[in-house]
C-alpha cells in the first residue's frame, strides 16, 4: 500500500556555471508557461569564491552537449498525494484510520505556486478547524 497512487510534478533545472562570483538572490518567478509550470530564476551559491577556484565556467561551444551535461530533473514536493487516490476530500488517507495528509503534497496541477507556504498554512488551519467542529 505504501506509495500507491503517489505522483509528483517534475522540475527541470539548467545550471550555468559562472567565472564571476554571483550575488545570492532568492528564487523569483520569471514566467508561467501555458501549461501552468512556473519558470524561476535564482543565483548564488554558498562559498562562491571557492567554486571559482575549481570551476572554469562555461567554455563549451556545443550547446547540445552543454544541455546534456547541465540540464537535470528533480522532483518537487507538491502534487504527490492525489485526492481520491491517496487521500479523500477531507484529506483522510484512504484505507487508514486516524491519519490525514494536510500539506502541499495534496495539491493538484492547479497549485497556487511553486512554494505556496501561506496556502499550505491556511489549508492546515482550515482543516484543523473543521476537525474541531466535527468533534
Amino acid at each position: 500500500m505504501v506509495g500507491q497512487g503517489m505522483a509528483d510534478n517534475p522540475m527541470n533545472a539548467l545550471i550555468i556555471p559562472s567565472k564571476e562570483p554571483l550575488e545570492i538572490s532568492p528564487p523569483q518567478t520569471v514566467g508561467i508557461t501555458q501549461f501552468g509550470s512556473y519558470v524561476e530564476a535564482l543565483s548564488g551559491i554558498i562559498e562562491s569564491r571557492r567554486l571559482v577556484e575549481v570551476c572554469t565556467g562555461n567554455e563549451n561551444s556545443d550547446t547540445e552537449q552543454f544541455c546534456k551535461d547541465t540540464v537535470m530533473s528533480i522532483w518537487h514536493y507538491h502534487g504527490g498525494c492525489h485526492v481520491n487516490k491517496v487521500v479523500d476530500h477531507d484529506y483522510k488517507v484512504l484505507r487508514v484510520d486516524a491519519l490525514r495528509v494536510i500539506d502541499g503534497s495534496t495539491f493538484s496541477f492547479d497549485s497556487p505556486g511553486t512554494n505556496p507556504q501561506a496556502t499550505v498554512m491556511m489549508l492546515g488551519r482550515y482543516i484543523g478547524q473543521r476537525i474541531l467542529q466535527e468533534r
